[in-house]
């Protein structure tokens, strides 16, 4: 989950773009669920970053409900081929980014 206002979000993302989605697809699928957010700000936000993975909205904040609520965002997780999380972060930093990644290789290998 991220949004258009959050600059961890705006750090996060390109990272994502970077080392996980174009060095592992076709293995992994990269959704970014804009929190709250509506499909022009989404739109706006992707033409200024250049994002290949799906951005998707959710201005009424379902999804954000079924994974966990409110909290700290970026908020990502890695879900397996079952459809189980196995890993979730919270926030953005080196150290937490590196464990997400390590996550969706392993995820990935699976």
């Amino acid at each position: 989950m991220w949004a258009t206002w959050c600059q961890p979000c705006v750090e996060e993302l390109p990272r994502l773009e970077r080392e996980v989605w174009q060095r592992l697809q076709p293995d992994v699928a990269v959704v970014a669920v804009g929190l709250g957010e509506n499909a022009a700000k989404i739109r706006r936000f992707n033409e200024q970053h250049k994002l290949t993975f799906a951005l998707v909205e959710d201005p009424r904040s379902r999804i954000t409900r079924r994974y966990g609520g409110k909290g700290p965002i970026p908020r990502t997780f890695v879900i397996d081929r079952t459809g189980k999380i196995v890993h979730q972060s919270m926030g953005y930093g080196e150290k937490g980014f590196a464990e997400l990644v390590a996550a969706v290789e392993k995820a990935a290998r699976s």
